[in-house]
C-alpha cells in the first residue's frame, strides 16, 4: 500500500539503483560497476545501498526503516541492480518500463539454493518462498559460464532465456588490485614466516567447528586464517586452536591474494583463488550430509579437481604435502568462465547503461 503512493507521486529517471544484503559496507562488485559507469559516460544518478539484516527484533524492525529508503529509490530509478534476494525489489510490483539486474554474488554456482532447495532440510520451505515472492520480477541474470546459466535459472525458478553471459566485476579486483601485504603484516607481525593457508567454509546456518585444523594441519609449518561466509552469524567454536587466526579485519579477496593455498568445501572462493591460480584444497567432511540435507549443482569429485578434493582429513593432510598439479584447476575454470576475464566492470557496466 505505501508502494502505492510511492509509484503515484514518483517516476523513474535516468537512474541506477543498487542494492545488497550482503555487507553493510559497499560491495566489490558495485564498487567497481559504479566507477565504470563514470568512466563510460553514464550522465544519470548511481545510488548504492548495501544493509544486512540486523537479527533480533529490533534490529530487524529498524531494517523496516531501511525498506522504505529502498523503496524510493526502486521508484525513481529506470534499472535496478541486486546481488542477492531483495524484499523491496521481489515483493513489490514495479512500473512497467524499469529493469531488475541479478548480479549473483559467486562466480561458480556449486551448492543448490533458492527454488532448487525448497523443503529440504537447510533450504526455504515453499510456504515461505511463496510468501516472501522469493526471486520474483528478474528482467536480466548475469552469468559467467552456459553451466551457470542453466543452474542460476533453477535457482531462480524462471526461464533461462533471462540469462545474459557476462562476467562479475569481481575478477577485475581479484587480478589487477594491489595487495595488502604491509597491511596484514602491521595487523599480524608473524604472518609471513611461514607459509599462509586460508580456510573459507560456506555458510552452513550453525556454528564452525574448527577443531580439525589443528589435528591435520602442521601449524609449526602453516600460518592458518579462516575467513568466515560473510551471512555467518553463529561465528567459531570456541576450542579452537589458539594459533588459529580468524580474521574480521580483512576481504576474503585480500587474504586471497598473498596466501600460499586455500581450503574450502562448496564456497565460491575456491573458484575466485584459481583466477590466481593458488593451490585450492576441497574439503568435503560432511558430503554426505551436505548433498542430502541441501544439494549441489556439481559433483567435485566427478570434475578434474577430484584430485585435490576429499571427505578425509587424513587424505587432505597428505595433499597439502604432495606437489600441486595447476592444469587441474585451470581446465575447471576454463569449463565454467567462459566468459573472459578482461575488462569485466566495464562490459557489465556498458550493458546495464544501455538499459537505462
Amino acid at each position: 500500500m505505501v508502494y502505492f503512493f510511492f509509484k503515484l507521486f514518483l517516476k523513474p529517471h535516468k537512474k541506477i539503483t543498487l542494492l545488497s544484503r550482503q555487507s553493510d559496507t559497499v560491495t566489490v562488485d558495485f564498487e567497481l560497476l559504479n566507477s565504470a559507469l563514470k568512466t563510460q559516460g553514464f550522465e544519470g544518478k548511481v545510488k548504492i545501498l548495501c544493509k544486512k539484516i540486523p537479527s533480533g527484533l529490533v534490529g530487524k524492525g529498524l531494517y523496516a526503516f531501511h525498506i522504505l529508503s529502498q523503496m524510493y529509490h526502486i521508484a525513481t530509478s529506470n534499472v535496478i541492480v541486486v546481488d542477492g534476494y531483495s524484499i523491496a525489489v521481489c515483493m513489490l510490483n514495479h512500473k512497467p518500463g524499469q529493469k531488475v539486474v541479478q548480479l549473483w554474488h559467486a562466480l561458480n554456482i556449486v551448492k543448490k539454493f533458492g527454488h532448487q532447495a525448497l523443503d529440504k532440510p537447510w533450504g526455504h520451505k515453499s510456504s515461505t518462498a511463496k510468501a516472501l515472492c522469493m526471486h520474483r520480477n528478474y528482467d536480466y541474470i548475469v552469468a559467467c559460464s552456459p553451466h551457470s546459466a542453466q543452474v542460476l535459472a533453477k535457482c531462480f525458478g524462471t526461464a533461462v532465456e533471462k540469462t545474459v553471459l557476462l562476467p562479475l566485476p569481481r575478477i577485475d579486483y581479484i587480478l589487477n588490485s594491489p595487495e595488502k601485504r604491509e597491511q596484514i603484516a602491521e595487523s599480524y607481525p608473524d604472518i609471513f614466516k611461514k607459509p599462509i593457508l586460508i580456510y573459507a567454509p560456506t555458510f552452513r546456518g550453525q556454528m564452525v567447528d574448527l577443531s580439525w585444523i589443528a589435528q591435520t594441519i602442521d601449524l609449526q609449518k602453516y600460518n592458518v586464517v579462516v575467513k568466515l561466509h560473510p551471512s555467518d552469524k553463529f561465528g567459531i567454536d570456541e576450542s579452537v586452536d589458539e594459533r588459529v587466526i580468524c580474521d574480521s579485519a580483512f576481504s576474503s579477496f585480500d587474504w586471497m591474494k598473498i596466501c600460499n593455498g586455500i581450503i574450502t568445501d562448496y564456497s565460491g572462493m575456491g573458484f575466485e583463488a584459481m583466477l590466481l591460480e593458488k593451490k585450492v584444497y576441497f574439503y568435503l567432511y560432511d558430503y554426505d550430509e551436505y548433498s542430502k540435507n541441501n544439494g549441489l549443482n556439481l559433483d567435485l569429485f566427478s570434475e578434474k579437481v577430484s584430485e585435490v578434493t576429499t571427505k578425509e582429513s587424513a587424505k587432505l593432510k597428505q595433499m597439502l604435502e604432495n606437489e600441486y598439479d595447476f592444469s587441474l584447476t585451470k581446465d575447471y575454470v576454463n569449463k565454467y568462465l567462459s566468459v573472459g576475464t578482461k575488462d569485466c566492470a566495464k562490459r557489465l557496466a556498458d550493458f546495464i547503461k544501455n538499459l537505462v
